[in-house]
């Protein structure tokens, strides 16, 4: 599995990649994390994206389903999200 440099990269998508590699990894932990990288990189650039953009997406609902139960929610879902990345 080799490492591909293409539009998501140059386009921004870098941080965002990461964020979503972390969770991702988070919820296989039987996977290292450069073997979901590596597995994320092999994806179509439209598939990539998609991935990302529902990684993301979950977790903007995470947030505004826990941010109703106020502040107290809110820190759940901080722990969990932590949680998920370490």
């Amino acid at each position: 599995m080799s490492h591909r440099s293409d539009s998501s990269d140059s386009t921004g998508m870098g941080p965002l990649r990461r964020v979503a590699v972390g969770v991702l990894s988070g919820l296989q932990p039987r996977r290292e994390t450069a073997e979901v990288a590596a597995w994320l990189d092999d994806q179509t650039p439209g598939r990539r994206n998609a991935i990302v953009a529902g990684v993301l997406g979950g977790l903007l609902a995470g947030a505004l389903l826990f941010g109703a139960f106020g502040w107290i929610g809110m820190l759940v879902y901080l722990l969990i999200v932590i949680f998920l990345v370490n």
